[in-house]
C-alpha cells in the first residue's frame, strides 16, 4: 500500500547488525552508570561484556540495512501476554504502543525470548517453522535469525536489569524494603538469559534439524 510508507519505524527497530549493537551499547552504558550495586557491576563487566563482544564477532550478517521489501509491520511487543480470547473463540491482540516497521527477525526473536511467554520448545519450533514458511520471499530470513538471535537475547538480558534504575522502581511503586529481593531475582533471570545467548552462538535451538518439529 502506497500509504504504508508514512507509518513510523517500530520502537528500537533494528534493520542491521550495527543497529542492534548500538541499541545494546546504549543500554549497557546506562546500566554501567549505576554504581551502587557491586553485584550488578560485577555481572556486567565479567560475564555480560565478554559475551557481548563474542556475539558481535560471531555475527556473520552483513552490516547493510535490510531492504524495505523484507521489512514488516510489527506490534513490537507481540505475544500471548498481549492477547485476549473473545467469547466466540477469536483472538484479539492488544498494545500497539511500539508498533511500526521492523525486521521480522526481531519480532520472532522477541516472541521466543520474552520472559512473559510460557512456551514449550516444540511450540517455539512450530512458531519459527511457520514464520519461516511465510517469509520465503526473504531468502536471508533464517540466516539473519540464527545470527541475530543471540544479540536479541543479550538485549533481553539488559532489559531484565531495568529494575536497577531507581526511576523504574519508583514508577512501579517498588519500596526500598522490596528492592533487595527483586533486584536479586532480576539478576538471576538476567544470568539465565545470558546463558540462552551464549548457547545460541553455536546452535539456534528452534530450527536446527534435530530440534525442528513438524509444523503441519
Amino acid at each position: 500500500d502506497a500509504e504504508s510508507s508514512a507509518l513510523p519505524n517500530a520502537a528500537e527497530a533494528c534493520f542491521s547488525v550495527q543497529a542492534i549493537v548500538e541499541s545494546l551499547t546504549s543500554r549497557l552504558q546506562r546500566l554501567r552508570g549505576v554504581r551502587e550495586y557491586t553485584k550488578l557491576n560485577g555481572f556486567l563487566e565479567t560475564e555480560f561484556l565478554p559475551s557481548f563482544q563474542q556475539a558481535v564477532e560471531m555475527s556473520d550478517a552483513k552490516t547493510v540495512e535490510l531492504a524495505v521489501d523484507h521489512r514488516t509491520l510489527s506490534p513490537s511487543d507481540f505475544g500471548f501476554h498481549n492477547a485476549l480470547r473473545r467469547p466466540d473463540g477469536r483472538l484479539a491482540f492488544l498494545d500497539f504502543e511500539y508498533f511500526g516497521w521492523d525486521d521480522p527477525v526481531k519480532m520472532v526473536s522477541d516472541f521466543l525470548l520474552h520472559p512473559a511467554m510460557e512456551l514449550t520448545p516444540d511450540m517455539k519450533a512450530r512458531f519459527v517453522g511457520n514464520m519461516a514458511d511465510s517469509l520465503k520471499r526473504d531468502p536471508a530470513f533464517e540466516v539473519r535469525l540464527k545470527s541475530f538471535y543471540p544479540l536479541f537475547a543479550l538485549k533481553w538480558c539488559l532489559i531484565l536489569l531495568n529494575a536497577f534504575f531507581p526511576q523504574y522502581r519508583q514508577q512501579r511503586g517498588i519500596s526500598d524494603a522490596e528492592s533487595a529481593g527483586i533486584l536479586e531475582n532480576q539478576l538471576k533471570k538476567a544470568r539465565l538469559m545470558l546463558n540462552t545467548a551464549v548457547s545460541g552462538y553455536e546452535c539456534f535451538p528452534y530450527r536446527d534439524e534435530e530440534n525442528t518439529v513438524d509444523v503441519n
